[in-house]
């Protein structure tokens, strides 16, 4: 009797979780970058414009976006849909065929010995709910060659 009332119990977990499967949307959101400065100075900033783009062929739910650094500059940040200032935004909901951007900035604040280049890194995910068919455009990676002498 307990094996059939397991059984019965893994062919409902089963069932729930096909049709919370099949419910989930598909779409494949890419992010691209670009900066306003191509070498900077040591103690500049650049802007870095991120767009996160829903391929989809669904609307993505949960999007966020994000940007790295190196230990060569330092993260200001960017100016979030809801009013923060984050280097994480939280996008919401992004419809097939629509496209937001958000401007981060960083400032060539910290030299590593020898060290010439800054790299930015943005980046996009969704919520468990949206299913991203194509994970190789969810990141983006930006090398600056930094000109001038480095501050102390």
């Amino acid at each position: 009797m307990r094996t059939g009332i397991t059984m019965l119990v893994w062919f409902v977990l089963m069932l729930g979780f096909a049709q919370s499967a099949a419910a989930a949307s598909t779409a494949d959101l890419a992010v691209s970058m670009a900066g306003d400065t191509k070498n900077p100075k040591w103690g500049g900033t650049i802007t870095y414009s991120v767009t996160v783009t829903n391929l989809g062929p669904d609307i993505a739910t949960g999007v966020t976006v994000a940007i790295g650094v190196s230990d060569t500059y330092a993260n200001l940040g960017g100016a979030c849909p809801d009013g923060s200032v984050s280097n994480r935004c939280d996008l919401g909901s992004l419809p097939p065929g629509e496209r937001i951007t958000v401007d981060f900035r960083v400032m060539a604040c910290c030299p590593e010995p020898d060290q010439r280049i800054g790299v930015a890194v943005g980046s996009v995910w969704s919520d468990a709910e949206t299913v991203d068919p194509v994970w190789a455009n969810n990141e983006v990676r930006v090398e600056t060659k930094l000109v001038g002498k480095a501050r102390s």
